[in-house]
């Protein structure tokens, strides 16, 4: 996805019917980027004031009998119907201005800060940042050029829907001086907790330390043994050689690529200590035959999570089925996936 900032002059050759006559791109252009998937549609935070001053004045022109104070309400109303195709791109607090164009240079700073480009139909931006600045025509031409390349992976699509949430956090733990643990975490951890339906939550820095300090709180021990899925992430087999510890590969039922709870009790020998599972590509493994064979054996059940968040078994979330559920966060786990 990328981000598109719309200037001012865009926008209100869409709420003007004279201007749209000689600007008909304007409009294909918001169209465009406001409806489309491709495309985060914004506008810088340093436009709004020159917005609502040149659409006060657009209505005092066209409407003349209006008195001022209804003038301002209808421009208000105008901005938020706005805002809901829109978002406010911040400007940053430290830039360098260019006094020649003060306000060019804040909505290319803002664009700078979100990575992405501006849509205008003034020629002097255009000419001056060619590298951020297009016409709309020249957008809609390249859109089409590109319309058919759809990206493997695209994070930002999946983070634009969340992204003022985002920054706000970021501003938060900034802002408090806190840069690892405090209050931030503690929220999530208790929330989280909530979420999987399960007692307690405590954040570590990764997928692969949440699963390695569960092993070590079960009590993994050199030349102890863990089964594990033969079909996994790396980073679940290296949890377990970070203990000293031997993992011992099942091989996963052909129908659903998790762990096959039928070959699990031919693994178990006499330095079995853990049995773990993985919850592969958002779908849980079949947890009551294995915790059923976990305490058969008197063994401890350790699920990893890392792409099931918020998935399901027999009607319970995932979380609390286990003794322990490792999971991680990175963006491209199946929570990241697009909308």
């Amino acid at each position: 996805m990328q981000n598109i900032i719309l200037d001012i002059n865009i926008i209100l050759d869409c709420y003007d019917n004279e201007r749209l006559v000689y600007f008909p791109a304007s409009k294909s252009a918001f169209d465009l980027v406001t409806e489309s998937a491709f495309y985060q549609a914004y506008i810088s935070s340093a436009s709004l004031d020159n917005l609502e001053f040149l659409k006060n004045r657009a209505l005092k022109q066209s409407y003349p009998e209006i008195i001022a104070a209804e003038r301002q309400k209808l421009t208000v109303l105008f901005i938020k119907e706005l805002l809901n195709y829109v978002k406010l791109a911040k400007t940053p607090s430290y830039i360098d201005i260019d006094y020649d164009d003060i306000e060019d240079s804040l909505i290319i700073a803002s664009a700078k800060a979100i990575d992405a480009k501006v849509i205008t139909r003034d020629a002097g931006m255009v000419r001056k940042y060619p590298d951020i600045a297009l016409r709309a025509d020249d957008f809609i031409k390249q859109h089409q050029e590109k319309a058919q390349n759809i990206p493997f992976l695209d994070l930002k699509a999946a983070q634009q829907e969340l992204s003022t949430e985002i920054e706000q956090g970021f501003d938060r733990v900034l802002n408090s001086g806190w840069c690892i643990l405090g209050s931030e975490v503690e929220a999530f951890e208790a929330e989280y907790a909530i979420y999987c339906e399960a007692k307690y939550c405590v954040g570590v820095a990764n997928g692969l330390d949440a699963l390695h300090l569960a092993l070590l709180a079960l009590d993994v021990k050199p030349g102890d043994e863990v089964i594990v899925p033969s079909n996994t992430y790396i980073a679940t087999w290296l949890a377990i050689s970070q203990c000293g510890a031997i993992p011992i590969p099942v091989e996963p039922d052909p129908a659903t690529y998790n762990i096959d709870p039928v070959k699990i009790e031919a693994a178990i020998t006499a330095r079995t200590k853990v049995i773990l599972p993985v919850h592969l590509y958002g779908q849980p493994a079949d947890m009551e035959p294995i915790l059923a064979i976990a305490k058969k054996h008197n063994l401890r059940v350790l699920e990893d999570g890392a792409q099931a968040h918020g998935a399901r078994y027999k009607a319970k979330r995932l979380g609390a089925h286990g003794d322990v559920v490792a999971w991680s966060f990175l963006p491209r786990q199946k929570f990241g996936c697009n909308r």
